[in-house]
């Protein structure tokens, strides 16, 4: 995590600004590689540098390239959004497939109170 203590992060972000396809898969897998090794430490430490992106603009600009019209790019961009950027919801409404359970038809709705109001 060496380059993130350079604070590498808001000048491969700007990368993201040019219009050379080279350059953005350039920034995109030096991007995806920091994550990925930050990854490999810890979720605590993946978090803390998808957050530094995130405030350093990288994050709006990665999601703008999966509206690229070179694929290589949109391809790699949205494997950043997908591997490091779940959101919760997301993850959590996997599994609403309902089950058969004594012939009538079980939904596994979530558990959460969001947006619930308890009186």
């Amino acid at each position: 995590m060496q380059l993130v203590d350079m604070k590498v992060l808001p000048p491969l972000s700007n990368m993201l600004n040019v219009q050379d396809t080279g350059t953005l898969t350039v920034a995109l897998d030096g991007i995806f590689n920091i994550l990925t090794a930050a990854s490999k430490i810890s979720d605590d430490v993946c978090n803390k540098v998808a957050i530094l992106l995130e405030e350093c603009n990288g994050l709006d600009l990665v999601e703008k390239l999966q509206q690229h019209e070179n694929e290589k790019i949109y391809a790699k961009s949205a494997d950043i959004i997908d591997k490091f950027y779940k959101e919760e919801d997301e993850i959590e409404g996997t599994d609403l497939a309902p089950t058969i359970n004594n012939g009538q038809f079980v939904f596994n709705a979530p558990t959460s109170n969001h947006g619930h109001i308890a009186f």
